[in-house]
């Protein structure tokens, strides 16, 4: 008999898909923990070589515990023959979010919306984007990863989690991870297999090997790097990972947004599991459809080259299922203002070493003005620079919004361009601040090679 492997945490086959959970019960004063497969077909299959031998089924990874999916709704799912709405859980899921968290460009709540939604879907798909939020201390970044961690698939907010940790919870539970302060996360021995693991793992099939000590012997152990990852962070992460990131830039917020800033986020509220166990639902009922969804999916623009067209293939699957809606049309015009803006600097570190060194220049040149210029003038002053390699790109520009994009990037102002009176004009001006970036331009161009050390590269 020929055995099909499968993953009891997330599987699709052409016709069925599953997952797995967790029951426990007290038998004679002990804890019995038993686990189950929950069947695209309704069906609670008992995890033991018999039930699944029966099938012609086998794990292939251990087994691990999942307590996400609320039991009542598993079994309200086993018993119950209605379909799952994708259209109501979409809006039950923005409108959690609208009601802790404010977002300056409210088309994020789509995408984050359509992002939680796709990761019950993954594995379905050949590849899955990351989110990156930044924006500097108190905008609300670890408010949206512990959001995202409540509703997402087997979502775990990771904070100081060591690498042997993370890289069994993405093994075993396909998890998605949150991680904040991912600036922090540096190029020391133990994070490798984390470095390898973040740059891999955003492609089905992607495999780190370790060597594992088994049965007192030394053996190469493959473990799975895909699933499901967002982090959270004052600055510029690695270059290599950003292009498997949609980046959000995260402005600081408003004080007539500070009655949300404030809502706590309530880890025992019963709505995170209300809407989860929908969630589950979907997956197992609606999977078919965003199979075809994604293989039938068109590029919505032209000028999409294919690293991003893989990245956002996903958010547009989501979407593309809504039925009668505008989200569509509002990810389009975000997915466009983000590529303009992404492709201004691409996270390029030359780039962003020039550009510090002009707003230096700007600062010494004028500094009766005490740092506070108006966005007209940092653009004139950089259009002068255009003979530089890295300023040529400016001669085509048509906008100016890439410049205060950057500058949230880079860390080097506190908030966005605020209208200031100027020789009787009002004008949108940022204020910079020589501190941060001489600290920012010495973390990207140390002025000394002897003064760095291994653990002091950012990843």
């Amino acid at each position: 008999m020929k055995f099909k492997k499968i993953s009891p945490s997330q599987h699709f086959e052409s016709d069925w898909a599953c997952t797995n959970i967790t029951e426990e019960s007290c038998k004679k004063g002990s804890l019995i923990t038993e686990n189950y497969l929950i069947t695209s077909g309704r069906e609670k299959i008992p995890i033991n070589l018999e039930n699944l031998g029966q099938r012609g089924l086998i794990l292939n990874r251990e087994v691990s515990s999942n307590h996400a999916w609320p039991l009542e709704s598993v079994k309200s799912f086993l018993e119950d023959e209605s379909v799952a709405n994708l259209d109501e859980l979409y809006k039950a899921i923005r409108h959690k979010m609208q009601s802790l968290i404010i977002f300056e460009d409210e088309r994020l709540f789509d995408l984050i919306t359509c992002w939680i939604i796709g990761t019950y879907f993954h594995r379905l798909m050949p590849a899955f984007p990351y989110l990156h939020f930044q924006g500097n201390a108190g905008c609300g970044k670890t408010k949206v990863l512990s959001i995202i961690a409540q509703l997402a698939f087997r979502a775990e907010h990771c904070i100081n989690s060591s690498a042997a940790a993370t890289t069994r919870l993405i093994h075993k539970n396909h998890s998605t991870c949150c991680i904040d302060e991912v600036e922090h996360l540096k190029r020391g021995e133990d994070n490798q297999t984390l470095v390898s693991m973040f740059n891999s793992g955003y492609k089905y099939g992607a495999v780190i090997k370790k060597c594992e000590t088994i049965n007192k012997s030394i053996q190469i152990v493959e473990f799975d790097a895909y699933s499901p990852k967002v982090f959270g962070g004052i600055g510029a992460i690695h270059s290599v990972l950003t292009t498997r990131c949609i980046p959000i830039i995260m402005p600081p917020i408003k004080v007539i947004e500070r009655s949300i800033l404030h809502t706590e986020v309530d880890f025992n509220d019963k709505s995170w599991d209300e809407i989860r166990g929908h969630l589950y639902h979907l997956m197992l009922l609606n999977f078919k459809e965003v199979r075809q969804t994604y293989k039938e999916l068109d590029l919505p623009i032209d000028n999409l080259n294919p690293r991003d067209w893989e990245l956002w293939r996903p958010i547009f699957t989501i979407a593309k299922s809504l039925r009668g809606s505008v989200v569509e049309e509002n990810l389009i015009a975000l997915m466009q203002d983000i590529k303009q803006l992404k492709d201004s600097n691409n996270d390029d570190k030359e780039f962003q070493v020039a550009l510090l060194e002009c707003l230096l220049e700007l600062i010494e040149k004028y500094p009766e003005d005490k740092g506070i210029f108006p966005v007209q003038v940092i653009e004139n002053y950089l259009c002068s620079q255009s003979g530089r390699e890295e300023f040529r790109f400016m001669q085509d520009r048509k906008s100016n919004r890439w410049i205060g994009f950057n500058l949230k990037r880079l860390g080097v102002i506190t908030q966005n361009a605020q209208p200031i009176r100027i020789m009787g004009e009002t004008k949108r001006c940022f204020t910079l601040n020589r501190d941060l970036i001489d600290k920012r331009l010495d973390a990207l161009a140390p002025k000394t090679e002897e003064s760095v050390t291994k653990d002091d590269l950012v990843f």
